[in-house]
């Protein structure tokens, strides 16, 4: 099995598929404080038997974030995880080293502004996981389901799209960690929690 997390301290999804690539738990942490989302991926890993057989990646903080105010929370969540984890095996893997097996996920085309590279990256990463089949729960349609009274306006529902991304990213990682299962311990930007 193989479960893949895309945490950040704000917003975090996470998929665990079985070896023939079926979804078998999709979640996030949406509403959730760290400690509960934490505990949450914590009682999934502990449900899964036998242990040997399960593979988790989460990704890292990218490489060259200088911002202490943007690094610290995330590296606190990571130090949560790795505690609640326990003797769990698992990796963290910086965003590069997946994203550059998906054509125009790592890198924006030249010549973008920072904001147009963004938006053709997430493009990309959707375009992906469309291929492989997978599509991110519509969290904007069920928003709109819980709250019928409200017009679907962009601040109400822009977290939630962003958070369909994040659905994305958790999902090719999990693709790229089942292709490479048996080298994604040796490759670069790969590592162990405590090293």
């Amino acid at each position: 099995m193989f479960l893949t997390v895309d945490l950040a301290s704000k917003f975090s999804a996470a998929i665990l598929r079985d070896s023939s690539g079926q979804v078998l738990w999709q979640g996030d942490s949406m509403g959730k404080s760290s400690l509960e989302w934490v505990e949450t991926l914590a009682k999934l890993v502990a449900g899964i038997a036998p242990r040997h057989e399960l593979h988790i990646l989460v990704e890292d903080v990218p490489y060259g974030i200088s911002n202490q105010a943007m690094v610290k929370p995330v590296l606190r969540l990571q130090g949560m995880l790795i505690h609640a984890l326990g003797n769990a095996e698992f990796y963290f893997i910086n965003p590069s080293s997946w994203q550059r097996d998906y054509p125009g996920v790592a890198r924006s085309p030249k010549g973008m502004t920072k904001a147009e590279g963004l938006k053709a990256r997430v493009a990309a990463a959707k375009t992906e996981a469309q291929a492989l089949n997978y599509h991110a729960p519509d969290l904007v349609a069920k928003w709109q389901k819980e709250n019928p009274e409200l017009k679907p306006l962009k601040k109400y529902t822009a977290h939630l799209e962003k958070a369909m991304t994040d659905y994305v990213d958790a999902f090719l990682m999990n693709d790229w960690l089942q292709r490479h299962v048996h080298e994604y311990k040796t490759l670069s930007g790969v590592q162990p929690p405590i090293i």
